[in-house]
């Protein structure tokens, strides 16, 4: 904005020799005047206050005007821009035109105004687009302190900006909302960083914090943005390992001519962990050396041993046994065939061993440490010489394949105890491969659920959905049956329950205890006998059970005890319950008789 357009203060305009008298009155005749202009030779010598005026004429001390100390002025053309970005000292400001001709006064405080306006225009403007912005973008002061975060900052974070505003992010990092803490490191070392976070909901993104400096260059604010790389990661990682099969597209067309039945699971993969599981399964795939996988149950051995065949150079199959699926007096010809008549009730054509099967292919022995020690001494004969003989036959014959073998067992413990033998365990153990269980995946839980979730509202012809609530649960649960147990529990989800919304209590008993235990996150503040640390514990899980739950028999199912027992420690805890206003709303004198059922 130009000086000319700022309000300006009513001006007389007097020669530097008029008499003092003769100026009050006429400014007393015209009492609009706020200043005076005081010229010498037609040229503005200064200002001059009203007030100062009418003093220096009581005074009587001085005749002429030209005689009184002015006040603090600039001169200033009418075309010329408010200086908004420094503060200009001067108490008043004649504004002339080109050819020097004043125009008006304007005063400090009508300066001071306009620059307070347009501050707060400018910073009016400056919220509405950090609030329009897609990304989030979270601002802290040079403590640590959060004074700012937009719409797609709550979004991500699943917040909102009153419950955090005003926090300083060391105790919202050890709240678990987010880690680690980059601002705090910016505030430290004083330049840009970029790190990888972990949000309390699971999800992973990339951020950026740039500190803002003030006086001293001290650090004045710092100002994150952060963008959800959940997904995109989990992408990253399948188009590296498809990119890597682009130079060798002539024996990946011959394979998908074929028809690879085995390799037909998409590969979810977000944890870093399993990152680097991936990426040396695809790694040793071209090697064409033995690989043992080790593992918890349903971790997903069997999806690695796919991998591992897929992008290696063999062109045969993928031949699956199960070696504690078999009985023993069946798995040596279901490994090696048979010869027709080789024993009763054999086939009397004779049958193709599963190594035979796998020729120029792969051999996936899954549950490897169930074999027993006399087919262990088979196997191992066959991995040194390639060569195996059917059952009742006498041909020998040489065999081509590679072997891939998966464990849930401790091996090396077997190995010690006698039950596994040395030798057969390191010819297996050429390159291992150990998979984190899903408990130490957070990344991998959120990835799967959305996975299974999309899979069987698909196959069933639902659009079905986790609460947020719900979702935490599942991060809680240890899952001892790793990622089939994930699976499984969504299927039958998506097909028991009729709400659009899967919550908490929709989950099975074991999982809501397992759950809400790790979520109490009970600690030992003090000491304190035992019989009271127990009560304490019941009473914290009674009252949210009270909380959640219509009648004792639900809350028996998941507190894992009788439903007799769940109305004696009401009873119990009564009056203690009465009096939390937190359940007042319960009516406690349901529970008068063992045999209530209603809360």
């Amino acid at each position: 904005m130009k000086f000319g357009k700022l309000n300006r203060l009513i001006a007389l305009i007097v020669q530097a020799d008029k008499l003092i008298k003769s100026v009050v009155e006429e400014i007393v005749l015209n009492d609009d005047y706020e200043v005076v202009i005081v010229q010498q030779d037609n040229k503005i010598k200064g200002v001059l206050a009203v007030g100062k005026l009418y003093q220096n004429f009581l005074n009587g001390e001085k005749k002429q005007v030209g005689e009184i100390e002015l006040e603090e002025w600039e001169q200033i053309l009418e075309d010329a821009e408010v200086p908004v970005d420094h503060i200009l000292t001067s108490k008043y400001f004649v504004v002339v035109s080109s050819d020097g001709v004043p125009l008006g006064v304007v005063g400090k405080e009508e300066l001071l105004r306009f620059c307070s306006k347009y501050f707060k225009s400018k910073c009016k403007e400056l919220n509405a687009i950090i609030d329009a912005s897609s990304d989030e973008i979270f601002v802290t002061n040079g403590e640590g302190t959060v004074v700012k975060i937009n719409p797609a900052s709550e979004k991500l974070l699943d917040v909102k900006a009153m419950d955090i505003e005003g926090k300083n992010v060391r105790e919202l990092a050890q709240e678990g909302l987010f880690f680690p803490s980059c601002s705090i490191e910016v505030i430290k070392q004083k330049k840009s960083l970029t790190v990888l976070q972990t949000l309390k909901n699971g999800k992973q993104v990339i951020t950026t914090a740039n500190p803002v400096f003030g006086k001293n260059n001290q650090v004045f604010r710092v100002v994150v943005n952060s963008r959800d790389i959940t997904e995109l990661n989990a992408l990253k990682y399948q188009l590296e390992g498809q990119s890597k099969l682009l130079s060798e597209y002539q024996s990946d067309i011959l394979k998908l001519s074929k028809g690879d039945a085995y390799f037909n699971k998409d590969i979810v993969v977000g944890n870093e962990a399993m990152q680097k599981v991936f990426n040396l399964a695809t790694k040793v795939a071209k090697l064409d050396c033995n690989v043992l996988i080790a593992g918890e149950s349903g971790v997903g051995k069997e999806i690695i041993a796919e991998t591992v065949h897929r992008y290696s150079n063999r062109k045969g199959a993928l031949v699956k046994i199960n070696c504690g699926a078999i009985p023993e007096n069946l798995l040596e010809s279901e490994l090696f065939g048979y010869e027709k008549g080789a024993f009763t009730g054999a086939d009397k054509d004779g049958k193709i061993g599963k190594i035979e099967l796998a020729e120029s292919g792969t051999l996936f022995l899954d549950e490897v440490g169930e074999l027993s020690l006399n087919l262990q001494v088979k196997l191992l004969r066959f991995l040194q010489t390639k060569e195996i003989t059917r059952l009742g036959g006498t041909k020998v014959q040489k065999i081509d394949c590679r072997i891939v073998a998966a464990t849930n067992a401790d091996l090396t413990g077997k190995v010690k105890g006698g039950t596994f033998r040395e030798d057969l365990y390191y010819r297996l153990k050429v390159v291992p491969i150990s998979i984190p269980p899903l408990r130490e995946r957070p990344e991998d839980i959120i990835l799967l659920t959305d996975f299974f979730l999309k899979k069987f509202n698909k196959k069933y012809n639902n659009n079905k959905k986790f609460a947020k609530e719900a979702r935490d649960d599942l991060l809680r649960y240890r899952w001892p049956g790793n990622i089939r147990e994930l699976e499984n529990l969504i299927e039958r989800l998506i097909i028991t329950i009729e709400d659009d919304v899967i919550q908490s209590w929709h989950f099975p008993g074991e999982i809501i205890c397992n759950a809400k235990t790790k979520a109490l996150g009970i600690s030992v503040l003090e000491l304190m006998p035992i019989k009271k640390a127990v009560e304490e514990v019941e009473l914290q899980l009674l009252e949210k059970a009270l909380k959640r739950y219509k009648n004792t028999y639900k809350i028996a199912e998941v507190l894992e005890c009788n439903q007799s027992t769940i109305v004696r420690k009401i009873q119990k805890y009564r009056k203690t319950f009465v009096e939390h206003d937190s359940l007042s709303n319960i009516n406690m004198e349901t529970f008068e008789g063992d045999d209530s059922d209603n809360l």
